[in-house]
């Protein structure tokens, strides 16, 4: 009898290690199609002087097919809307990106290798900016290799870094990455990553990720002291010196991890910083930006 207990209880303790296992493999079920909407807010104060709230909410249609040993994702924004202060902003340039197909191409280890449809998005762009406006700060905004580079970090940030990676419930990674940024050069962060619960639903294998990142002080620093002067030349406006900036981040996270499809995503990201413009007060600066995703599959 206790033999038999014994067994059976390394039968249980088995199965519930193995439940609380996963593997991250990008298999999405070709042919699949579904939306994602995002819902982001973005809340400014200046001391006491102002308060901005920006809210746009966004669907792209996302279509997966494979061909051979390629995937092809196509995603279509299809919807956007805007409100500042509460009152909706029409603005002619919200609507370019409008059933604009965007194409990437990604191999069976979830690698993007090529991503297709931003060049002609930019230069739509940039001809319906007035040319008083053209400057070197924009070019650099509107870059399509720099959009390119951004979206293949981000994209391995949420989906190419884990596939092939196999981790247990409670596990937690430490990293640090850089993300290049629009105006140039890039800033170095540190993430903490934690798999707080794997379970299965059908033919899911869901993973809940939490994550939260803190930035490098001194490369923030000499990020919004670059940021002023490039402004100050380019807009012909006083320099504005800041101090003590600050910016953290974090989220979390639904996936199934047998295809690499999400299933909820919520971030949010504080900024912080004294700014003080020549003649007047000093003024304590915070941006929170928060996101909601939500998928229709």
């Amino acid at each position: 009898m206790r033999n038999l207990m014994i067994i059976l209880s390394l039968i249980i303790f088995t199965s519930i290690s193995h439940a609380q296992e996963a593997v991250f493999k990008f298999m999405p079920p070709t042919g699949i199609s579904y939306t994602e909407t995002l819902k982001k807010t973005v809340e400014k104060t200046f001391g006491n002087l102002r308060n901005d709230i920006e809210i746009s909410e966004s669907k792209v249609k996302i279509s997966i097919t494979k061909n051979g040993k390629e995937y092809l994702m196509v995603a279509t924004p299809i919807e956007i809307k805007v409100t500042k202060n509460g009152q909706r902003v029409d603005n002619p340039i919200l609507n370019l990106p409008l059933n604009r197909k965007i194409t990437y191409r990604i191999n069976e280890n979830g690698e993007i290798k090529s991503i297709e449809g931003y060049e002609s998005l930019i230069k739509d762009l940039k001809e319906s900016i007035p040319s008083e406006f053209q400057n070197a700060l924009i070019q650099k905004l509107f870059n399509p290799e720099a959009m390119i580079n951004r979206e293949i970090e981000e994209w391995y940030g949420r989906v190419g870094g884990f596939v092939g990676q196999k981790l247990s419930e409670g596990d937690r990674w430490y990293s640090e990455s850089e993300f290049a940024l629009p105006t140039g050069g890039a800033i170095k962060y540190f993430i903490v990553t934690e798999f707080s619960k794997i379970w299965t639903e059908g033919s899911k294998k869901l993973v809940k990720i939490n994550y939260i990142n803190d930035t490098d002080a001194g490369a923030m620093k000499q990020l919004f002291e670059d940021m002023s002067k490039s402004l100050s030349k380019d807009y012909q406006i006083p320099l504005i010196q800041t101090d003590k900036p600050s910016m953290s981040a974090g989220g979390e996270r639904i996936i199934d991890a047998n295809t690499m499809l999400f299933q909820s995503e919520r971030s949010w990201r504080v900024m912080t910083m004294k700014l003080t413009v020549p003649g007047q007060d000093e003024v304590f600066s915070t941006v929170k930006e928060t996101r909601e995703y939500s998928f229709q599959y």
